[in-house]
């Protein structure tokens, strides 16, 4: 069995299901996602690593004890909440890959409000999402290595983006890469190195000091 046999699955689930719902097939064995529908939900494209929650399922083994999980929240990085599902995929023992579906419910908050309000009964204020980015059981998403490249960038120099990065530049954008763990997509040095102007072998000697020193900080 592989991990590309469920493409056309993807797909297919896709289109039947629509543009509110996305569907991801991800790769356990690179880490990263394999196949995306409808990926303008989470702002997710193919390579992007895999979530927080899928990291927690292979580190804990939970996959060994259900074949499924189903209705806990997802949310993706501008705060949209999402209703998602994963099925593990397992071949001989061994997980390979993770089918997951996630319902963008902001739609139906929107009617629900626009109900509300027509009877009279909307709620002063903002509505109250359950739970944070720091519950067990909720899933965040991270963009591919490009979109997090180019927000941090924007984000560290805004419009004035230096022709030639120092050391320093180096060692904080490769931080702030690592922070959003960016450097678990097997592609992400050879992609960045371009990037900042220097050799792969490089990167990984700032990443190597940046995971070094952020020890250290937790030793002392």
């Amino acid at each position: 069995m592989k991990i590309s046999d469920f493409e056309q699955l993807v797909n297919f689930i896709g289109e039947s299901l629509g543009e509110h719902c996305e569907v991801v097939l991800q790769n356990c064995s690179k880490g990263c996602i394999e196949t995306i529908v409808n990926g303008h939900i989470s702002g997710r494209k193919v390579g992007a690593p895999l979530t927080d929650l899928a990291k927690r399922i292979i580190e804990n083994n939970d996959w060994e004890e259900y074949d499924y999980i189903t209705g806990y929240e997802g949310r993706t990085q501008d705060g949209k909440l999402l209703r998602s599902s994963t099925f593990f995929i397992k071949d001989n023992g061994k997980l390979i890959g993770m089918l997951c579906i996630n319902l963008d419910t902001s739609h139906y908050s929107q009617i629900s409000e626009l109900l509300l309000s027509l009877g009279g009964l909307a709620m002063s204020g903002k509505a109250v999402l359950i739970g944070n980015e720091h519950d067990s059981n909720q899933e965040t998403f991270v963009n591919s290595i490009e979109d997090s490249f180019t927000s941090i960038i924007r984000n560290l120099y805004g419009n004035e983006i230096p022709d030639n990065f120092t050391q320093e530049d180096r060692l904080n954008i490769i931080q702030n890469l690592d922070e959003k763990e960016i450097f678990e997509i097997k592609t992400a040095i050879s992609y960045i190195a371009p990037k900042l102007k220097c050799s792969e072998s490089s990167v990984y000697r700032y990443l190597q000091k940046v995971r070094k020193e952020k020890l250290k900080s937790h030793l002392t």
